[in-house]
């Protein structure tokens, strides 16, 4: 049994392929299938060719499970080979496992980024809360004669956002490109990668324009339905 890309570099067919003799390892062979080619190693590299040969001792078997009580079926099968094969010990191990040992790098730093990602953005809205706070309450008065002069709640929002809102514009226009280009740069070691959509990166700032305007919202609201009287007795 060869794969696509095997009968590729023997220059054949997939129909014309079954039933030929080539010379494989040493070995003359008889091709008698052909199959998808699949990845059996990691995405890093590009799918090579794959022999396999069905006939011979074979020392491994493959079953697929449903995934529901595992433990139970575990045992059974246990009980079987032990009555089978009981000269042999009853190994187990899961391919969803074997897969992703391909990958531990990749695992552990996603799992680093996400630790570090979440901390900073934890301290940034930290940080953009006090900051605002103070804004607010450095603009009591302010606020309090634009009330008295008729602004309304809108109106105040407007006024301590736009300051704000211009800088999380300018730092998702720097941030973006450097973004883009440490991914693609990621990507470019996988041998298989997938494509970055531009309405990721576009999700990501509304999603920051979204959290910026709502933690300004809750302290613009806060001042601007306050007593004009009290804003502008304040010092």
């Amino acid at each position: 049994m060869v794969n696509e890309t095997a009968v590729n570099q023997l220059d054949l067919t997939p129909q014309k392929a079954i039933g030929t003799q080539v010379i494989w390892g040493g070995r003359n062979c008889r091709i008698k299938g052909v199959i998808k080619d699949f990845n059996f190693s990691s995405m890093h590299k590009f799918i090579n060719p794959l022999v396999l040969f069905p006939n011979g001792f074979l020392n491994k078997m493959m079953v697929k499970l449903s995934g529901t009580d595992l433990r139970q079926t575990i045992n059974y099968m246990k009980s079987k080979w032990d009555i089978l094969i009981p000269d042999h010990p009853f190994d187990v191990t899961f391919l969803n496992d074997d897969f992703n040992r391909l990958y531990i790098s990749e695992i552990r730093t996603e799992k680093i980024f996400y630790i570090f990602t979440g901390l900073a953005v934890i301290l940034a809205f930290l940080g953009l809360f006090g900051l605002v706070s103070f804004s607010v309450q450095q603009r009591t008065k302010e606020i309090g004669i634009r009330k008295t002069l008729g602004a309304g709640t809108g109106n105040i929002i407007a006024l301590l956002s736009k300051d704000y809102l211009r800088l999380v514009l300018i730092a998702n226009i720097i941030a973006i490109p450097i973004a883009w280009y440490a991914l693609n740069r990621w990507l470019e070691e996988f041998a298989y990668r997938t494509q970055i959509n531009v309405w990721l990166f576009l999700l990501v700032m509304l999603v920051t324009f979204a959290f910026v305007l709502i933690m300004i919202g809750l302290q613009a609201v806060k001042a601007a339905t306050a007593n004009p009287v009290e804003s502008l007795r304040y010092e």
